[in-house]
């Protein structure tokens, strides 16, 4: 009884009983487990510390990480408009150029802004055609290191340097008459899809709404089927498309005539701004640390791969891919004390199975980032918080914050990582992973839950 009291003196002793007492309740198989909790680089709680897992999503740490070592959270990122001629009595004899910034946030409001910004140009009429320079990446829009399935969905988005709506679409889908065709409305309104309209009014308030795409020559058909109750709300639907050339560039001519500014050739295509141009316009996105807040609190796998790509613009790579991206990712991680040989890391976002890190390393490099004065606050304020916005919105009690972490999700893969104060206001770092079943994926998600409460005591 005495060395138990003594013990409970010790910093986290008793709640490292009570933390084994949870995972042992939680009847999942302890081999299937990566947990592990530190502070100052001292292991307060660990199971399976030396185990390889895949992290999933918990990946965009790294790459957060990585990005605000090398950004300023305030930095911004431009998308513009250049021309090689001058406007002469409200007419462009010229190609019009959009250079891509590698924006991940440019979406319908930018371009509003930039076509706005060119209006004051006094223009009325472009001779065209419309070019999109998209030279700050590579042409890679699908790396290799994602899962090798392809889907429509808007998590599995093409990436360029030239982007807009994070390269998906949305699809609203409302009730019509009974037994007439839904009304389906494309945002935004471009000649980019051809749609198909398959969705049918019934009775009661109950949809079921699928969406499918198909390439047709340089445009792709949009299907939309399925039913939808007279009754019901509107329904609306993500897609990823799969051109971000003739995406950006159709949308532009769209937003364009909008403003009453005639394109007399809308041809799309890719080509460099040529050195002699002249800048038209330009709009600026969110800021480096919206970006990673975006990121981390929603889990965006599109803005971790377009600023994967930054980094390795920014470093001076050829190529600005996934791949040279990387490299620099390792060499912070190399910076934090974690050699290449002890994981593998291969896509910045975690849409794969091949990423793996031990439990242990990750939080070492939370603990890590934490001191480094460069990363450690804002990394900390762009994390979700239980009941507050992204991924923790519907997790643990509502407004606790007393825990700020990213959470990880795959098939039969979840995980929780981030930064719990206890009552004491000592901070730990830590890092929860499950690899297994599907069916486990549930019980897996209640047991970090548990486990960062119980830190928090």
């Amino acid at each position: 009884m005495r060395v138990f009291l003594f013990l409970c003196l010790l910093p986290f002793f008793c709640n490292a009983n009570e933390l084994e007492k949870i995972v042992q309740r939680s009847g999942l198989p302890s081999s299937h487990l990566g947990l592990c909790i530190i502070s100052q680089n001292q292991i307060y709680f660990e199971k399976n510390k030396d185990q390889l897992m895949t992290p999933a999503s918990l990946s965009k740490l790294l790459t957060a990480i990585t990005a605000f070592k090398i950004f300023s959270p305030e930095e911004k990122f431009k998308t513009q408009l250049f021309a090689k001629k001058s406007i002469e009595n409200g007419v462009l004899d010229s190609p019009l150029y959009l250079k891509g910034g590698g924006d991940p946030s440019f979406v319908s409001e930018n371009l509003w802004v930039l076509v706005n910004n060119f209006t004051r140009n006094h223009i009325r009429q472009i001779k065209g055609p419309i070019y999109i320079d998209s030279s700050l990446f590579d042409e890679n829009y699908f790396d290799e290191s994602r899962q090798s399935l392809r889907v429509d969905r808007a998590y599995d988005s093409p990436v360029s340097a030239s982007s807009l709506n994070w390269n998906s679409v949305n699809v609203y889908v409302r009730p019509g008459m009974l037994g007439a065709p839904a009304d389906i409305i494309v945002d935004p309104q471009s000649d980019y899809f051809i749609v198909q309209n398959k969705v049918q009014t019934t009775s009661g308030s109950g949809a079921d709404i699928q969406i499918y795409l198909d390439r047709q020559n340089k445009r792709e058909r949009l299907t939309v089927q399925g039913k939808i109750g007279v009754l019901s709300k509107e329904v609306v639907k993500y897609a990823a498309i799969q051109n971000p050339t003739a995406w950006i560039g159709t949308n532009l001519v769209y937003f364009l005539k909008q403003r009453q500014i005639e394109v007399l050739d809308p041809k799309v295509e890719s080509l460099s701004v040529p050195s002699s141009a002249y800048l038209m316009a330009e709009a600026e996105g969110w800021s480096v640390f919206e970006l990673i807040d975006g990121m981390n609190k929603y889990s965006n796998n599109f803005i971790a791969e377009m600023l994967t790509k930054q980094i390795a613009s920014r470093k001076g790579h050829k190529s600005a891919s996934i791949q040279s991206g990387i490299l620099e990712i390792q060499n912070t991680l190399k910076q934090y004390g974690m050699e290449p040989k002890n994981y593998t890391f291969i896509n910045p976002s975690g849409f794969t199975q091949k990423n793996k890190v031990t439990a242990c390393d990750l939080a070492r490099m939370l603990d890590k980032a934490k001191s480094d004065f460069a990363v450690g606050p804002s990394l900390i304020a762009t994390m979700a918080r239980p009941g507050g916005e992204g991924t923790l919105k519907k997790r643990m009690p509502k407004g606790d914050s007393s825990i700020r972490a990213k959470t990880g999700l795959l098939n039969g893969t979840t995980g929780l990582a981030g930064y719990i104060s206890n009552s004491k206001n000592e901070i730990f770092s830590f890092a929860f992973l499950y690899n297994g079943s599907e069916q486990g994926e549930v019980d897996s998600r209640l047991l970090f839950d548990k486990l960062a409460l119980e830190v928090t005591k």
